[in-house]
C-alpha cells in the first residue's frame, strides 16, 4: 500500500486533528513495520504540523521506528536488571559480530519484564513480534542466541 493513501484512510477514521497523531503514527508503523518518510510527509501536509515536528514525535517514543527492520533483529532488554547483570557487554560483542551483514538487527528495548531472568534478549521479527526469549544470556551463550537469529534469517529469506 502507499504511504500517502494509508495516511489519507487513517486521518478519514481518526479524524484531521492533532490529537489523532499518535494514533495515526501507529496505523502506520502496523502496516509497515516502520513509519516511511513518504507518510510523514503526508501526514505533515494533511495535519499541518511542520515535518520536522512529527520526525521529533516519532523519534520521541522508543517504539516508533523510523528506518525499516531488519528481517531478524536480536533485541536486548536494558533495564536496570538486565544492565547491571550484562546485557550493556552483551550488546558491545553483538556490535562487533557484523550481524547486519547477514541480515540480522540489533536494537535495544527498555525493559522486558523479565527481570527474574536477566539479562534477557529476544529474537524479533521485523514486524516486532517476539519469536524467542533468551534468560540468563551470559557472552559464552550469545553465539546461541545468533545461531538462532541466524537460522530465522534464512527461513524469512524464503
Amino acid at each position: 500500500m502507499d504511504p500517502a493513501l494509508l495516511v489519507d484512510e487513517l486521518v478519514q477514521r481518526f479524524g484531521p486533528k492533532r490529537e489523532s497523531l499518535l494514533r495515526i503514527l501507529w496505523g502506520v508503523q502496523r502496516a509497515f513495520g516502520y513509519i516511511p518518510r513518504e507518510a510523514l510527509e503526508a501526514l505533515s501536509a494533511k495535519l499541518s504540523i511542520p515535518l520536522s515536528e512529527l520526525i521529533g514525535v516519532a523519534s520521541f517514543f522508543h517504539a516508533f521506528k523510523l528506518s525499516k527492520p531488519a528481517p531478524i533483529n536480536i533485541v536486548l532488554c536494558m533495564g536496570t536488571a538486565c544492565h547491571v547483570r550484562g546485557n550493556s557487554e552483551n550488546l558491545r560483542l553483538l556490535k562487533a559480530m557484523n550481524l547486519e551483514s547477514r541480515g540480522i538487527g540489533i536494537e535495544t528495548a527498555r525493559c522486558f519484564g523479565c527481570c527474574s531472568r536477566a539479562p534477557v534478549i529476544a529474537i524479533v521479527e521485523g514486524s516486532g513480534r517476539i519469536l524467542k526469549l533468551f534468560g540468563g544470556v551470559t557472552p559464552s551463550k550469545l553465539r546461541l542466541v545468533v545461531s538462532e537469529a541466524t537460522k530465522l534469517v534464512g527461513g524469512s529469506r524464503g
